[in-house]
């Protein structure tokens, strides 16, 4: 039979597990570099880290010293002069300073010591016969096969540098005789001298006698084009380039002045005949007319008593009134405010603004038309006068209605056709001869410019050509090259015995710490649980206690005899019941019964958390229950030794009671174990039979333990936690990882499962320094 337990209010509804939830947990660092966790990631792996250290450093070791080894090799030095010989035309690298053009050269050389051509000469002087018919022993060369081959490895056996960046050349090869390297490396060095050196010079030679050569071109042309300058006495007879420029210049201005003149004068000319084609018209018309009336007068009429209304002609009135100045002024006045009126019009000015304006047009209209009587006048007048003298006849006269020819005007118009001819047939004469002098004078003084600029550029080139022709003759005239022999090839001691030395010790060192800067790095990268308050501000829970590194639970231990072994004991009790008193605070605050006892992943001790949980209740005169919800890998039992019965899954399915399944040892240490129907799906029994379940036990116990499966490999636990009052996840140091923690906190706060804490288990005897004393 189960006693009931104190009064309970039940399971905690969704609200409340919500109110007192806490903020979310930070994310992971993904960084984790700080001196504490570099040195907790070395106390968890120096161990293996040095063992595989301790089997890498002599590897390492004795790489570097037989990398070191002493070589059979020769070397020898040529000396590379930085300066270089002038050129003619500077390139981009002499601008630069040198330092360019003298690493350009010195690529070049180290280049060509490894040409071909080299190579195959130094190859051939070292197999030839010598003068009694021997040939030197060269079994390294004849070893390496034919004679590409052989070409091919003296190229690759071949080390060219410069030391230290210096002028000075190093050549060395490696063999298995010391003799064999000094013999080849100075068939390389001697060939490359004769083929590239010695070659330099001669181009060198052969060099200066063509600029030699060019500058005696150069000069000769020069000569010839100033003489045919001097020669050059032209149109103006000078050779002058002011004196040409001006007298062209001259020549364009008047070319210009004689082609305006002769467009005015066409435009004259062309005036005139019109002028001149309209009177004779209006003269025949008049001659005709006059004839008639003449006709119907009969002869009674005499030339004096013919009265004719004589008025002035149309073309003799338009030459009067362009004549007089009064109206021409008025004309150009009445223009002018008509161009403004326009404007204004075109600028949608109203009338207001152009009514004064076309007032003052009117007032212009009326003045012309008053002007134009008044020259019409004077025209008659004068035309009497010349009738009333005798100097105009009316034999003379063609006369059309009221229309009058002077024949006067007509000659007139006449000679004036005459003279604007003859002026533009002059005008067009002189033009044609300016036009020749002009072209003559610009051709002339083009060419000139051009044998002047010709000259410029040759003596520019003659001047280079001095200085490369001195710079050369001086360089041909010393006997230092640039790139000369410092010394043969010669013996190379091995390497130094300190480098070896230090080359040894180093690889030795890096190998017995490569191993461990590898595990560290690895370590730290899993983020492993090892600082308590850390983790506290990092997941945002409460830390509800420590607990040391004991195998078991508590409730199995025996009080050890050894000193040691009670200190340990003492340390795990204080340990449990310290969280035990957190459990209870939090139960009798919040009415909490059910406690899930859980981890994110398996193997971080959660059953050994939940038995010492247990014990430590039960020792506390709580009526406690253990349930073991591990379905897929239950432990109760064993830890208990007892068999596995009728348990919890059981009930769950309904093949047994709560009370069949409960037992009990040490008359108050109540239990109950997974049972043997453990194939269940406890997504399908949240609904119902699992919190009957949970509300069955509240009503007989003040405190049930669950012991449940790891929360992120199943689902199980996340549906466990929905009917429980709180889960505490456990963990051990140096084991759990901060990430699958993480991540098992918000799959617990996304099915509303309130958590109570973490603790923490793993930690040293050191932690717990004060106990009772024994006995």
């Amino acid at each position: 039979m189960l006693v009931p337990s104190r009064p309970t209010n039940g399971a905690l509804s969704t609200s409340n597990l919500q109110s007192r939830g806490r903020p979310a947990p930070k994310p992971a660092d993904s960084s984790g570099l700080s001196i504490l966790s570099i040195l907790a990631a070395l106390r968890r792996r120096w161990a293996p880290a040095i063992l595989l250290g301790c089997l890498l450093a002599p590897l390492l070791a004795a790489a570097g010293w037989f990398a070191l080894a002493p070589k059979q090799s020769a070397t020898a030095f040529l000396q590379v002069e930085s300066s270089d010989m002038p050129l003619a035309f500077k390139t981009a690298d002499q601008e630069a300073g040198g330092v360019i053009a003298f690493k350009i050269f010195k690529n070049s050389q180290k280049n060509l010591i490894t040409d071909t051509t080299v190579l195959q000469t130094a190859l051939t002087n070292l197999l030839k016969p010598t003068a009694d018919g021997a040939v030197v022993n060269l079994p390294t060369i004849r070893e390496a096969g034919t004679a590409v081959q052989q070409l091919q490895w003296l190229r690759e056996s071949l080390k060219v540098t410069f030391l230290d960046d210096s002028e000075v050349m190093a050549v060395e090869l490696s063999s298995s005789s010391v003799e064999e390297s000094k013999l080849i490396v100075n068939a390389v060095v001697n060939a490359y001298l004769e083929e590239i050196v010695e070659k330099e010079m001669v181009n060198r030679r052969k060099r200066l006698a063509e600029l030699n050569r060019a500058h005696e071109e150069t000069s000769e042309t020069i000569l010839k084009e100033r003489k045919l300058i001097t020669g050059s006495v032209g149109v103006v007879g000078s050779a002058d380039p002011e004196t040409l420029s001006l007298a062209e210049q001259t020549a364009v201005q008047q070319y210009g002045q004689l082609q305006t003149e002769l467009n005015m004068v066409k435009y004259e000319l062309l005036k005139a005949k019109g002028l001149l084609e309209l009177t004779n018209d209006m003269k025949v018309q008049a001659t005709a007319a006059n004839a008639e009336q003449l006709a119907e007068a009969g002869s009674k009429e005499t030339e004096t008593e013919i009265e004719l209304g004589i008025q002035i002609s149309q073309l003799e009135y338009e030459q009067a009134l362009g004549k007089d100045l009064e109206y021409q002024e008025l004309s150009a006045e009445g223009r002018e405010v008509s161009r403004k009126i326009r404007e204004m019009e075109r600028a949608s000015f109203g009338e207001r603004m152009t009514g004064p304006l076309m007032q003052e047009a009117k007032q212009i209209r009326q003045a012309l038309a008053d002007r134009r009587e008044v020259v019409m006048d004077m025209v008659k007048k004068d035309l009497e006068m010349r009738m009333a003298s005798g100097r105009l006849k009316t034999s003379d006269i063609g006369v059309t209605g009221t229309n009058l020819v002077d024949p006067q005007l007509v000659a007139k118009q006449q000679l004036e056709v005459k003279i604007l001819e003859e002026r533009k047939s002059m005008i067009e004469e002189d033009l044609e001869k300016v036009k020749d002098t002009a072209k003559a004078l610009g051709s002339e003084n083009a060419e000139l410019e051009m044998r002047r600029a010709k000259i410029a550029s040759l003596n520019e080139v003659l001047a280079n050509l001095q200085r490369e022709i001195e710079a050369t003759r001086i360089e041909q005239n010393s006997s230092r090259q640039r790139v000369f022999l410092r010394s043969p090839a010669e013996d190379v001691q091995g390497s130094d015995p300190k480098k070896r030395l230090a080359a040894t010790a180093a690889g030795g060192v890096f190998g017995l710490m490569l191993p461990l800067l590898a595990f560290v790095f690895f370590d730290m990268q899993r983020k492993l649980i090892d600082d308590p308050k850390k983790l506290s501000s990092d997941l945002n829970v409460d830390i509800l206690g420590m607990l040391p590194s004991v195998k078991g639970p508590a409730a199995l231990l025996e009080s050890p005899q050894s000193k040691r072994g009670k200190s340990q004991y003492a340390n795990l009790v204080e340990s449990v019941h310290s969280i035990v008193a957190m459990l209870v605070k939090k139960a009798s605050v919040d009415e909490r019964q059910i406690f899930m006892v859980s981890s994110a992943a398996p193997g971080e001790g959660k059953s050994t958390l939940a038995q010492n949980l247990w014990t430590g209740l039960c020792n506390a005169n709580y009526r406690c229950l253990l349930v073991d919800l591990d379905l897929r890998r239950p432990s109760i039992h064993r830890y208990l030794n007892v068999e596995i019965g009728v348990g919890a899954s059981d009930v769950l399915s309904g093949n047994a009671t709560v009370e069949d399944a409960i037992r009990s040892i040490e008359g108050n240490k109540f239990f109950m174990t997974a049972g043997e129907n453990r194939q269940l799906n406890l997504a399908a029994l949240a609904t119902d039979p699992l919190p009957k379940f949970f509300d069955h036990l509240r009503a007989h116990f003040d405190f049930i333990i669950v012991d449940s499966a790891p929360i992120l490999p199943i689902v199980d636990s996340r549906i466990i936690g929905e009917h429980v009052d709180g889960a505490v996840l456990a963990t051990i140091r140096d084991r759990s990882r901060v990430p699958q923690l993480i991540a098992a906190i918000e799959l617990l706060k996304a099915h509303d499962t309130d958590i109570l804490g973490v603790v923490m288990s793993g930690f040293g005897t050191s932690t717990y320094n004060y106990t009772y004393s024994q006995g």
